[in-house]
């Protein structure tokens, strides 16, 4: 049996009808690299493993025997009006229609902190005329987090995940894999490896501990863009695993996946999860603005789950029922709760996630409209809980 190929029970054979090498960055300006091998367990915890599959089709195949070349339309033009592509062209004509702000807020500065948003003006404060005076730090952000130009993913993308997907209409796809994902995810936490010390390798032999899972194509080696006080500084790099199908599907600015090794077939007598397996697998070095956030990104990305990413977002405090963000009266409430259980730094902090997130989905091209709403409601809420807690109450305004 494939081990690639196996797909948990609950994926039924009727229901599916329906993964360019980017080596930009030099293994010598990489450090030690990490391996995040049970990353799946810290976003969803308690769920036990699915029981070995019957079925060895491959993901591609059981969606090209399943439908035809005219339910694929239908379901793409039933989608019409509510495509990404239709909502980024109208998130952008809003915001052309809305001039450009942000808001400064004046914060107490805590010595030796540096400020955790690089990427917003941060000015030095003004020497105060009285000694006993507190400092303050002027922090502007941007009022609205803009989306990028709309983007689709290319046919070539596609091909390299899997030739059989040279004809696959991408929000059939989606569907397929939103349905799948949250399996996919589980199997990632089945993977072990002992990354290299010195350098990124071209493919790294990992440990699978449950051979009933889809095996991930590839690794990412995920590091971060160089620091500008001092570019020659070493970069910490973190290894993922990850199915480049998943990916492939959201991610249109991510050139193709290099071609994942062709996986070894079991011996006919081994038993799913009778011992561990030794598979090697491509790793492919990716930068990113905020690598930290790529960890709740992907699990987004495969388990589609927005209250699991809005609670990444914020500090932890339970998001009110039904709320709504356009709710001025339920934005204000829930705003102030935060600004009188939390420090004005520590929602600057959980702004400053949001804010690399945002970093990321604009970089990698991810039009996925339930991750833009995400992102926009976490944003206005923590912006509103600053305002509060620094007293800039015109902040509250709608944007």
């Amino acid at each position: 049996m494939g081990i690639g190929n196996t797909i948990g029970r609950d994926l039924k054979e009727s229901l599916r009808a329906t993964y360019r090498r980017n080596r930009s960055a030099s293994p010598d300006d990489l450090s030690t690299m990490v391996l995040q091998s049970t990353y799946a367990k810290r976003i969803i915890s308690g769920v036990e493993n699915h029981p070995p599959s019957p079925t060895t089709k491959a993901i591609a195949s059981r969606l090209r025997n399943s439908a035809t070349d005219a339910a694929r339309r239908r379901r793409a033009r039933a989608n019409g009006a509510s495509t990404p592509e239709y909502n980024a062209v109208q998130a952008k004509r809003r915001s052309a229609k809305t001039p450009t702000r942000t808001i400064k807020f004046h914060m107490a500065t805590i010595p030796n902190v540096p400020p955790p948003i690089v990427d917003v003006e941060m000015k030095g404060a003004e020497p105060s005329g009285s000694s006993s005076a507190p400092s303050t730090t002027p922090v502007v952000l941007p009022k609205l987090l803009k989306r990028p130009e709309f983007c689709d993913v290319s046919r070539e993308t596609l091909v390299a995940a899997d030739p059989e997907l040279h004809d696959t209409d991408i929000t059939f796809l989606r569907d397929v894999l939103e349905d799948m994902g949250s399996e996919m995810f589980r199997s990632l936490s089945a993977i072990e490896a002992t990354p290299s010390k010195n350098a990124v390798p071209d493919e790294l032999n990992v440990i699978v501990r449950d051979l009933s899972v889809v095996l991930p194509s590839h690794l990412l080696a995920i590091y971060g863009t160089p620091s500008k006080s001092h570019p020659e500084q070493k970069r910490s790099v973190t290894l993922y695993p990850v199915h480049s199908l998943i990916l492939s599907a959201y991610c249109t600015r991510l050139p193709p996946f290099p071609a994942s090794i062709p996986l070894p077939t079991l011996p006919k007598d081994a038993l799913p999860r009778s011992a561990p397996f030794n598979v090697t697998v491509p790793v492919r070095p990716v930068c990113l603005p905020h690598p930290a956030s790529y960890l709740p990104l992907s699990a987004f990305l495969y388990t589609k789950r927005t209250e699991v990413l809005m609670a990444s977002l914020m500090p932890p405090c339970q998001l009110p029922e039904l709320f709504d963000a356009s709710n001025r009266a339920q934005l204000e409430a829930y705003a102030t709760e935060l600004a009188t259980t939390f420090t004005v730094h520590a929602l600057l902090q959980h702004a400053a996630g949001v804010h690399g997130l945002w970093q990321n989905v604009c970089a990698l091209g991810i039009s996925d409209d339930a991750l833009w709403e995400t992102l926009d409601t976490a944003w206005n809420v923590l912006l509103c809980a600053i305002a509060v807690s620094t007293g800039n109450k015109e902040a509250m305004m709608p944007a």
